[in-house]
Formats: structure tokens, sequence, C-alpha cells
């Protein structure tokens, strides 16, 4: 495996309830963008994708790939950017 799908990232799972949509996987060595569940509100989460040398990616956390939560107002501009 090259790297860890964003689906598959699922932690903490204490804030994490659930993966809604994937909208962005770039693929080994590039990030990912996903609309999540988190601390039972909607957000956005990014994160860099592993690849076959780090298929863990970052953020990680004890080496369990997380995901970092983007502010509402940096998830904004995001969201009218890529039209989400």
């Amino acid at each position: 495996m090259s790297y860890i799908k964003p689906k598959m990232v699922t932690s903490p799972k204490s804030s994490l309830s659930k993966i809604v949509k994937v909208h962005r996987d770039e693929g080994a060595g590039e990030w990912s963008l996903a609309e999540l569940e988190w601390d039972n509100y909607i957000r956005l989460g990014v994160r860099w994708n592993g690849d076959s040398n780090n298929p863990i990616g970052n953020p990680q956390s004890r080496g369990i790939s997380t995901w970092f939560i983007l502010p509402d107002e940096i998830a904004e501009a995001v969201k009218e950017k890529l039209k989400l």
C-alpha cells in the first residue's frame, strides 16, 4: 500500500463520528480534503497523503493517521474556491 486512503482515516475516534464525503484525494504523496462529522458538526478536514516510504501521511498521532480540521473562516474560502 503506498498510502492510507482518506476513507480509512477515522481518528481521533473521540471527535470524528464519520466521514461524510471525500471531496479530493490527489493520490500518493499529495493531499486529501473531506467533509467530516467532527464533534457533532460538519467540518472540513485536510491531510497530506503518505507514500510508499511513509504510508501514514500527515497529520498523525502516535503512528495513526488523523485529519487537520480547518477553521471555519478558512473552510468557507476553500469551499468557495473548489465550488463545494
